[in-house]
């Protein structure tokens, strides 16, 4: 699959970063009432980290090469998810990672997915829309001139059929 935020050019990059937005309220008195260092970094260090050694493996697992970001659309099942981790939690996952931080993962996409729908409140800046399924199902199959439809052998295996 291809990189579609990679290939654009950096001045196009950066026009779209500069409109980006945190969604925090600009209000001081907002911006009090949720105590991101008291409230929740200060807390839960330890924990937090563990949720992010989890976003760092999933990155380099489904965006391997890539920088750090939350690719939408390649996993939507949150809820789902959740469950299949809590029945595991206490233990570790085959890839290394606890089952617990993934649940909290799980859990702060959904809850930050439904604060953005609800809200209309912008993507983060390290996320990312998902994809069109047409630049993907174009680089999957071939059309021969005959008119047969060949899967290309990259899409799906590393190894040819």
């Amino acid at each position: 699959m291809r990189d579609f935020w990679s290939e654009l050019p950096a001045h196009v990059q950066k026009h779209y970063l500069s409109r980006v937005s945190t969604s925090l309220p600009t209000d001081a008195a907002e911006r009090k009432a949720a105590p991101m260092a008291e409230g929740l970094l200060w807390y839960f260090p330890n924990a937090l980290a563990e949720v992010a050694r989890v976003s760092k493996a999933g990155n380099d697992q489904h965006n391997p090469g890539q920088p750090m970001h939350h690719a939408r659309g390649k996993s939507t099942d949150h809820a789902d998810c959740i469950m299949r981790h809590l029945v595991d939690a206490g233990t570790i996952d085959t890839d290394g990672q606890r089952h617990s931080a993934k649940v909290v993962w799980r859990a702060l996409a959904l809850l930050q997915e439904e604060l953005e729908r609800d809200l209309g409140l912008p993507l983060p800046r390290n996320a990312r829309a998902a994809e069109s399924v047409a630049p993907v199902l174009a680089d999957a199959f071939t059309i021969l001139t005959d008119g047969t439809v060949v899967m290309n052998a990259k899409i799906g295996t590393e190894h040819a059929p």
